[in-house]
C-alpha cells in the first residue's frame, strides 16, 4: 500500500507535467499567433511569389528581381480581362504573368491565384488555392534571418501602378 507522501508526490508530479504540457501549448500557440500576426500583407504576397517561383531567400533569381527594383506588389488589383482577380492583391514581376501571384487574405487563410502553363502563356487557366499564412510563415519565416531576408526584399517591393 502507497504511503500518503507518496501519493501526494504522485499527484504533485501528475499536475506539474499537467501544467508543464499546457504552458508549452500555450507559449507555442502565443509565438505562432504573434509569428503570424507581425507577417504583413506585402510578405504574405512575396512569400506566395517564392513557392510559386519554387525559389528560396538564397535564389539569385529572388536577389536580382528585388534588387533591381523588379518585383512589384499592388494592393487591389482589377483586370478588364479576368474578374476572377478583381480585388486580388498581387505581386509580379511585369513578365509574361507565368509568375504573377493574385492573393486575398482573410484572417489566418490566404486564397491564391497563380497561372498554370499547359502548352504555353497563352493557353494558361489559373488555378485557385487556399493555405494558411502559418504555413507560409513555417516554411519562410520560421528563423532569424528569414525573417530579416523577407524585411529587406518586402522593402525592395515596387507599388504599383494601374
Amino acid at each position: 500500500m502507497a504511503s500518503s507522501s507518496q501519493v501526494s508526490s504522485s499527484t504533485q508530479s501528475a499536475t506539474s507535467s499537467r501544467a508543464s504540457v499546457v504552458a508549452s501549448s500555450s507559449s507555442q500557440a502565443a509565438a505562432s499567433s504573434r509569428t503570424t500576426a507581425a507577417v504583413d500583407d506585402k510578405a504574405v504576397g512575396l512569400m506566395l511569389w517564392m513557392q510559386k517561383a519554387s525559389i528560396d531567400y538564397s535564389s539569385d533569381v529572388l536577389q536580382d528581381y528585388a534588387s533591381n527594383g523588379m518585383l512589384y506588389y499592388s494592393p487591389s488589383y482589377s483586370s478588364n480581362f479576368s474578374s476572377e482577380i478583381n480585388g486580388y492583391q498581387v505581386v509580379h514581376t511585369h513578365g509574361d504573368g507565368s509568375g504573377d501571384v493574385y492573393y486575398k487574405i482573410n484572417g489566418d487563410t490566404v486564397t491564391y491565384k497563380g497561372l498554370v502553363i499547359t502548352t504555353d502563356v497563352a493557353h494558361g487557366k489559373l488555378e485557385t488555392n487556399t493555405m494558411t499564412i502559418a504555413d507560409l510563415v513555417a516554411k519562410y519565416d520560421s528563423t532569424a534571418a528569414d525573417q530579416a531576408q523577407l524585411k529587406t526584399y518586402v522593402s525592395e517591393l515596387q507599388p504599383e501602378t494601374e
